[in-house]
Parts: C-alpha cells; sequence; structure tokens
C-alpha cells in the first residue's frame, strides 16, 4: 500500500504522520511526505509582518528571507519524519514541491500511484469546514482521503 501524507508543520499534519506511523507497524506500506510550499504564504506573512511595523520598503527583501525560513523548517521537519520511520523500518520518502497547496496535491495524486492520502483535520489555519483544503482535494482526487483529528 502507498501512502501520501500532507504535511504542513500543523499539529494535525503531525498526528496523520503518527497515525500513518501506526499503519505501518501493523501493515506493509510505503509512505511518501509532501511538503507544499506557496510563495503567496510568505508574501503574506512579509506583508502582514512589516506593514504593522510601518516599513513597507523592505517587504520584498523580507519575503525571500520568510521563504528561505520556511523551506528550510519544512526541510527539517520531513527530514525528522523520514528519519522516525526509518528507525521502525517502514519504507518512506519525501518531496517539497513549490506551488499553490491544492493544485500540487491534485496533480501529486494524478502523476504517482497512491492508494491513499493521509492529512490532519486543521492545517496551518486551525479549521476544518466546507471549503477547506480537505474539502476540496477529496471532490478532486480518486483516491480515498484519510482525515486524522
Amino acid at each position: 500500500m502507498k501512502i501520501l501524507t500532507l504535511i504542513d508543520g500543523s499539529g494535525g499534519s503531525h498526528k496523520a504522520a503518527h497515525q500513518v506511523m501506526e499503519i505501518g507497524k501493523k501493515k506493509k506500506i510505503e509512505v511518501t511526505f509532501l511538503g507544499v510550499l506557496d510563495r503567496h504564504t510568505a508574501k503574506m506573512i512579509a506583508f502582514n509582518v512589516y506593514s504593522k511595523n510601518g516599513i513597507c520598503d523592505s517587504v520584498t527583501q523580507h519575503e525571500e528571507q520568510i521563504w528561505r525560513e520556511m523551506r528550510k523548517t519544512m526541510l527539517d521537519e520531513l527530514h525528522h519524519l523520514v528519519t522516525l520511520f526509518t528507525k521502525e523500518k517502514i519504507p518512506c520518502s519525501m518531496k517539497i514541491i513549490e506551488g499553490e497547496v491544492q493544485e500540487v496535491i491534485i496533480q501529486e495524486t494524478g502523476t504517482e500511484a497512491y492508494d491513499l492520502v493521509v492529512m490532519g483535520a486543521f492545517g496551518k489555519k486551525g479549521r476544518s469546514h466546507l471549503g477547506s483544503l480537505t474539502e476540496k482535494i477529496s471532490g478532486e482526487i480518486s483516491q480515498p482521503v484519510m482525515v486524522v483529528r
């Protein structure tokens, strides 16, 4: 069984990863961790932080710094998960793809033969409701989606 596990740095995605690990301890699986970096997020953070401080001319410069930090944080988190899963002898790999989250997930599930997509119920925005990423992708992909709370 090949499982795509979505990782976004939230507590929900951590719970999802640990649930996949429990499945992997009982059943033969192969896991791919997917982290999506959306440049729009870096722009929003830079604008919000620096416009509140009255230094809008620094937004572009700091956007690149925030982008690098986001990438490093995602890479560190994925490396940590791969290490944990490797210790449990669960085959796994990781991917970081830049783009709009929903589009990247739909494209990834269309190009790889995943049997299941696993994600946390609550992402970075801290809510799950009609129109959330969970519901958007589950209507667009053919694989079953397991949402971990």
